[in-house]
């Protein structure tokens, strides 16, 4: 994804362009789209999209009247794409589109809804609406105010002495703990699905997963790592626990991440195997030097705490236009050659993108928690 260097500078002109530029993107009935964009000084103006399936591919947009550029593409897949316009080789936000993804380090993307015949799982539907609730808590590893996203299902008070399992669900690197909502639609996913009882209700929890400020290097995998699993447990899991009505058990715990996120919820299964008893990884691999990897997951395999609680669901899934395939393939290898009982999956088309994660989580949750009370 092309990266955003110069979008505060344009920001100001957003309101003079958008009384000048025609309506972008406009999308049409037989889904297909077009993208416009006044740029009368510019010689040259692309367009990066999620929906482009060949590495490093952009569309090129033509110059019109009063240096209007413009491009019609599609008919596209129903999804929410993020795009970006790339103007002389300067990465920009759509400037007449209110619609857009903030993540760790800034705006980082407009976005295209295309939708289909019928509604999809991550779009509101009428059905019972959960709710979001915002935790601020300070670090006891010294990382300071941290905050974390709540999801609390459609029945979560109607009987006061009803239970639920909890989902930990982490962003990746480029996002925030409010990611899987903005970006990722997950309050939507999961309320659609419990209401066609295709998943089981539950808590979800989104939680910060960076360790650093986005002006900071974030520390070396290993110390990442430890840093972020202490955190879950010495901090958030005892918040979430005592402020809901959880199953406060290893039955009624499950973790899932995409990218970043799928590393951290990799090891943190591995390394607190007595805590969670269901895993997802998106997109993820063996992101530490192979050796390493390779004992740790050794060592895993072989623990009493997880020969003796094996995972229910051990989940990966990853596209085959994605660059960490190689990784997702070598964690794979390694699990299969310990005889560690686990899901991979490879999705055609399939790239580093959010209509990929969406599909990830929706499949997922119909697997979690399936034999809990």
């Amino acid at each position: 994804m092309p990266r955003i260097t110069a979008v505060l500078a344009l920001l100001p002109l957003a309101s003079a362009l958008a009384e000048t530029t025609p309506v972008s993107p406009e999308v049409h009935a037989d889904r297909r789209a077009t993208f416009r964009l006044r740029a009368p000084k510019a010689s040259q103006v692309r367009l990066w999209g999620e929906w482009i399936t060949k590495h490093n591919t952009t569309e090129e947009l033509k110059r019109g009247e009063e240096g209007i550029w413009s491009v019609t593409i599609g008919p596209l897949e129903p999804a929410i794409y993020s795009y970006l316009f790339l103007v002389d080789e300067v990465a920009v936000l759509d400037p007449v589109n209110p619609a857009g993804h903030v993540g760790h380090e800034g705006p980082s993307g407009s976005f295209l809804h295309v939708r289909g015949d019928k509604p999809q799982d991550y779009e509101s539907q009428s059905v019972p609406h959960g709710v979001l609730h915002v935790h601020t808590y300070q670090s006891s590893m010294g990382l300071g105010t941290r905050r974390a996203i709540v999801y609390t299902p459609p029945n979560y008070g109607r009987n006061r002495g009803d239970r639920f399992p909890v989902l930990y669900l982490l962003h990746g690197s480029g996002d925030t703990e409010a990611s899987w909502t903005a970006v990722g639609r997950g309050e939507a996913i999961v309320d659609n699905l419990i209401a066609a009882n295709h998943a089981k209700p539950m808590i979800v929890v989104m939680p910060n997963g960076h360790i650093t400020t986005a002006d900071q290097p974030e520390p070396k995998p290993a110390e990442f790592r430890r840093l972020f699993g202490l955190d879950l447990v010495r901090d958030l899991i005892p918040l979430i626990d005592s402020s809901y009505r959880t199953l406060p058990s290893r039955q009624g715990r499950a973790v899932a991440g995409l990218s970043m996120g799928a590393y951290q919820a990799m090891w943190f299964a591995m390394d607190h195997p007595h805590l969670v008893s269901a895993l997802g990884v998106f997109s993820g691999g063996i992101f530490m030097p192979a050796n390493e990897g390779e004992a740790d997951i050794t060592r895993y395999a072989t623990s009493p705490s997880a020969l003796k609680n094996p995972l229910g669901v051990f989940r990966i899934a990853i596209g085959d236009r994605d660059m960490n395939l190689p990784l997702s393939k070598k964690h794979d290898s390694l699990l299969t050659s310990h005889n560690v009982k686990h899901e991979f999956q490879i999705s055609p088309g399939a790239g580093h993108t959010w209509p990929f994660w969406r599909k990830c989580l929706s499949e997922t949750l119909l697997l979690l928690f399936r034999n809990t009370r």
